[in-house]
């Protein structure tokens, strides 16, 4: 009712016994309010106004002011609701000889009554301690507070709708629409905001990220369980970090990916290290119970120590499993494990540098240029090999273009000795052979089976034979038209080499996919499923009682639950909605339900494509323009959740927390707290 605190008008609308604890206590322990009185009087043709003197507040502990109504109260009357005096309802407006009215009411039998009573109000509240007593800000400064927040809340919406442009010039553009008193404010504490500084822009930032957080903490603490996800990245400055995201359902049923944060580990990535950022990410979200799936990609850890995260993970969170995440392509992850070898490394960004270099040349064929702007770099191999010849002659055309700069010829040169490098050129063939049989095994990724696994290894182990090495050997040499005295030694170098990383990937593959045969459970959701027997449905919920017991408390429940759907879904002749009486009655299906809830949470798992790679996607797009400054990697919470930033926005609650954190940092010089 009162824009400014007047705790007098409160008391008056509210009886003071009919307050909440907290704010009686809040009451007693701050300073009484000590407002400007005046009393206008008129004498012949002129008006004059008398002053209460503010120096008879402190004579006079009991006396106190309202701002509104501009009269003076007796606090212990008007706590003790004394209604047949004036200094306890209506109040005293009286200023001439004021002080005799104040020694006056002082003798009263009521105030001595009043005053009784309060002391008793005052131990029984507050006990023996010390009453410390705050001060209250004045109307003055309290709308200043105010100024100062509408003020704030447009910079706050600057960020949101134009962060990336000029910050100042924006702010300015949008008080140049509000009210003039809000522009009169501004022009007051322009200095003290500060807006153009780097301090005051990254402050806003962080306090926005900061709620964002706040947010989607909320969020995950409502979840029945999570899985998250971890990617190697690296900007344009070469400054790697790895990137962590969780995944989970949300009570209305929706499956959402958030991002937590980027890490930059300062050792090598090793088991300790990851399981160090797992801890330090989500030890407030009761990991240890609520962690049912991981993934990683192959360059945010050390191969070989992939094995001793997992152990370390199921240590803690025995349900959590390590599977294969939709969002990563398997040939990047097996290529990023491979970085551990020199050569490997030397390959792939020969690769990259070769796509980087044709998509930025001008002179570049066009139908090269197409398939390189939209090409993932895992894809870049195929393209080389399919266009060997063609790529050698855009080599020649770019050296021999007498408009083409230094650089580009050189840069040329370097590519054409690569092309008749035996290294490289052996590299090209043992890779395209290898990630044929990787494309074939990604097809069907979200439906993997175990047979599948062993196949793919199965092929891996037969190309670990000689006779093949050879034969690429072979075709190597009179495809690079290169005579070598040497050549047995080179051969038997590249045979070292070929057996390590075939080695490398088929223990890749095993460690990664060595939990899919504890995946069998997801196959309850897949339509063709419906045509298997009641036992082998079943059989798959008995497979995960003992690792999901936390979450069901009576697998028997499960069971009928999965027994009666089974037998309601077998007697349907078309399969494209199988699971509608899932989500139609989902309080009949509740563990069901929450089973379906379990599956869809894993990365392994596909429910939209949209919908998978939109989180991953927006962290990729973020990095390939962040170039290391402090300014742009704390805006990664802002940019990389947008959409929930727009939404949050929305809510004028969002804009006075982001506010009461600005408020609170140690840079800012502006009042827009309420401080006691």
């Amino acid at each position: 009712m009162f824009p400014l605190y007047d705790p007098v008008c409160c008391l008056l609308q509210t009886p003071f016994s009919n307050w909440r604890q907290i704010d009686k206590e809040d009451f007693l322990r701050s300073e009484k309010p000590m407002p400007s009185i005046n009393e206008r009087r008129k004498k012949g043709n002129k008006i004059g106004q008398r002053n209460f003197n503010k120096t008879l507040y402190f004579q006079f502990d009991w006396v106190c002011g309202s701002h509104y109504k501009n009269k003076l109260f007796c606090i212990p009357c008007i706590l003790n609701n004394e209604k047949n005096n004036i200094w306890g309802t209506v109040g005293h407006h009286q200023l001439r000889n004021i002080r005799l009215d104040l020694v006056r009411h002082v003798k009263t039998a009521a105030h001595i009554r009043s005053s009784l009573e309060f002391a008793k109000l005052k131990k029984n509240l507050l006990g023996n301690n010390e009453l410390k007593v705050t001060p209250i800000l004045s109307a003055e400064q309290l709308e200043n507070v105010r100024l100062n927040r509408r003020i704030m809340q447009l910079a706050i919406r600057t960020f949101i709708q134009g962060f990336g442009g000029n910050f100042e010039p924006l702010l300015e553009y949008l008080l140049s629409g509000a009210s003039l008193q809000i522009e009169e404010q501004y022009k007051k504490i322009r200095s003290e905001l500060n807006a153009g500084s780097e301090i005051t822009q990254n402050g806003i930032i962080k306090c926005i990220s900061s709620s964002i957080d706040d947010y989607i903490s909320n969020e995950i603490k409502l979840c029945k369980f999570f899985a998250i996800q971890f990617d190697d990245l690296t900007d344009l400055a070469q400054k790697s970090r790895i990137s962590v995201t969780i995944r989970f359902v949300k009570p209305d049923g929706k499956v959402t990916e958030r991002f937590l944060n980027f890490y930059e580990p300062e050792t090598i990535r090793t088991a300790a290290t990851l399981f160090d950022i797992i801890t330090q990410s989500l030890e407030k979200f009761d990991y240890q119970r609520k962690l049912v799936g991981f993934s990683i990609d192959g360059g945010a850890i050390l191969a070989d120590h992939l094995n001793d995260l997992q152990a370390k993970i199921k240590e803690v969170a025995p349900q959590a499993l390590l599977v294969h995440s939709c969002n990563h392509n398997l040939k990047t992850v097996l290529q990023q494990s491979l970085n551990g070898f020199p050569e490997c490394r030397r390959f792939f960004a020969a690769l990259n540098g070769l796509s980087l270099f044709l998509s930025k040349r001008s002179s570049t064929p066009i139908f090269v240029k197409k398939k390189l702007a939209w090409m993932p770099d895992c894809n870049i191999l195929s393209f080389v090999t399919d266009h060997w010849d063609t790529l050698k002659d855009v080599f020649i055309e770019i050296t021999n273009d007498p408009n083409s700069d230094q650089n580009s010829v050189r840069e040329c040169d370097f590519f054409t000795a690569k092309f008749e490098e035996l290294e490289f050129v052996l590299l090209v063939a043992i890779f395209k052979d290898i990630f044929q049989i990787v494309d074939e095994f990604s097809e069907n990724l979200d439906k993997l089976k175990v047979v599948q696994v062993e196949n793919l290894v199965n092929l891996l182990e037969e190309k670990q034979n000689e006779t093949i090495l050879n034969e690429h050997f072979k075709s190597i040499v009179s495809k690079t038209n290169t005579l070598c005295k040497d050549q047995d030694i080179l051969c038997k170098k590249f045979k070292i080499l070929y057996y390590n990383v075939l080695d490398s990937l088929i223990l890749q593959v095993k460690t990664r996919f060595q939990d899919t045969i504890n995946l069998r459970y997801t196959s309850l959701f897949e339509p063709l499923k419906y045509s298997s027997t009641h036992i082998s449905m079943l059989h798959l919920v008995n497979s995960i009682e003992d690792r999901y017991s936390n979450f069901f408390s009576k697998f028997s429940r499960l069971k009928n639950e999965v027994q009666v759907y089974h037998k309601q879904q077998s007697k349907r002749t078309a399969t494209p909605n199988f699971l509608s009486d899932l989500f139609e009655y989902s309080n009949i299906f509740q563990d069901l339900n929450k089973l379906f809830h379990l599956v869809v949470t894993l990365p392994c798992t596909r429910v939209s494509e949209n919908e998978y790679s939109s989180c991953l996607k927006k962290i990729h797009d973020f990095q390939k323009n962040v170039v290391g400054r402090e300014s742009v990697t704390i805006s990664a919470k802002m940019v990389i959740e947008k959409e929930l930033l727009e939404v949050l926005a929305e809510k004028q609650t969002f804009f006075e927390e982001v506010i009461d954190k600005f408020g609170n940092l140690e840079d800012t010089k502006i009042e827009l707290v309420h401080k006691k």
